[in-house]
């Protein structure tokens, strides 16, 4: 891997992190209880419900 494409992944995953930072001080609790209730996977399927979101 070049120098070039490691600084670019670096820079890349800073940048991540400050949005992830900065949307997760958005979200009120309700709203990251139902964001989690959508990873939940049930006993008889094998995927979540946010799998099926945008499926149709």
């Amino acid at each position: 891997m070049s120098t070039l494409a490691r600084l670019v992944a670096q820079v890349r995953g800073q940048a991540a992190d400050r949005l992830h930072e900065r949307l997760s001080a958005l979200v009120s609790a309700e709203q990251a209880r139902l964001l989690e209730q959508l990873l939940d996977v049930s006993e008889s399927s094998r995927f979540s419900q946010l799998n099926g979101c945008g499926r149709r």
